[in-house]
């Protein structure tokens, strides 16, 4: 539940997607903590809809393509930043 995420360090939301196309009060609550101070860590699927689009256009968003060629790479900017 993400209103019960509480005072933590990071937040880790697991795949946003399509499904979220509707769930206007979760989309509600997603940007308000991509505002927010604390760090978020997700995977967003690779589908254009408006509520995605809007989360990679976001200014505190960097978005990251996982590959196996970059993944060790990718692990260390991220660890860099938590």
């Amino acid at each position: 539940m993400l209103h019960a995420s509480g005072k933590h360090n990071i937040i880790v939301m697991d795949e946003l997607g399509f499904f979220e196309s509707k769930a206007f009060v979760f989309q509600r609550a997603v940007m308000q903590h991509i505002y927010g101070d604390v760090p978020i860590l997700g995977a967003i699927k690779p589908k254009q809809t408006e509520f995605l689009n809007t989360i990679r256009a976001h200014p505190n968003v960097d978005v990251r393509e996982v590959t196996m060629e970059n993944r060790e790479a990718i692990l260390t900017w991220l660890l860099e930043r938590i």
